[in-house]
């Protein structure tokens, strides 16, 4: 997708804007989260809802609602805090994940920017001013409880920022998933045995 330069330009911007993440709110299972119309800046779209749900696999569905569609000259973003620590991280964010009109991709901090990743469970689907990100929690290292943040951006046609809008206002969002015992990585009655392992 084009915007390799404008993807590294809008973490900076969003991430050091942020400082540190600090818990917004609490999720358990499906949550679905509002945010201000008319609070972007810079001609970027204006997100107005966040709804996060898992199912029983640990397919997580990240649904996000824009005032009207991205564009060939924004680009939409989700900063992923998968140890639930504002410290770790970029301002609190492991990975980010970010969509364009020509495409979406992956980035994993590692200690200096975010590098391209591979999520092979990662999918996106554009729809008006909808866009529904899917991943498993298997290419999140197994998250039970993260944090998340989104962001768009605005850029010129030098791929210089112009603004911004996030979601939540400052801080971020934290979801718990539910899972069913046998599925959700844990020794539910205490065997030392854990899910598909533990027949019992």
């Amino acid at each position: 997708m084009r915007g390799g330069l404008r993807f590294r330009i809008l973490v900076v911007g969003i991430i050091t804007a942020a400082g540190c993440l600090v818990a917004a709110g609490a999720g358990v299972a499906d949550t679905t989260n509002t945010d201000p119309t008319g609070d972007a800046k810079g001609g970027a779209p204006d997100i107005t809802q966040v709804a996060m749900a898992n199912d029983a696999t640990g397919l997580l569905t990240l649904t996000i609602t824009t005032v009207a569609p991205i564009t060939d000259s924004s680009e939409l973003g989700v900063a992923l805090d998968t140890d639930a620590n504002p410290a770790t991280g970029a301002g609190g964010a492991e990975y980010i994940v970010i969509a364009g009109t020509g495409g979406f991709g992956m980035g994993k901090w590692n200690g200096s920017t975010f590098a391209p990743n591979t999520a092979p469970s990662l999918t996106m689907t554009r729809s008006a001013n909808v866009i529904v990100f899917k991943i498993n929690r298997s290419d999140l290292g197994n998250v039970s409880r993260f944090g998340y943040a989104v962001f768009t951006g605005n850029f010129d046609e030098n791929d210089m920022f112009l603004g911004e809008d996030d979601a939540p206002d400052g801080g971020e969002y934290i979801y718990s998933l539910v899972l069913p015992q046998c599925a959700n990585g844990k020794d539910d009655d205490g065997d030392g045995k854990v899910d598909a392992a533990d027949l019992g």
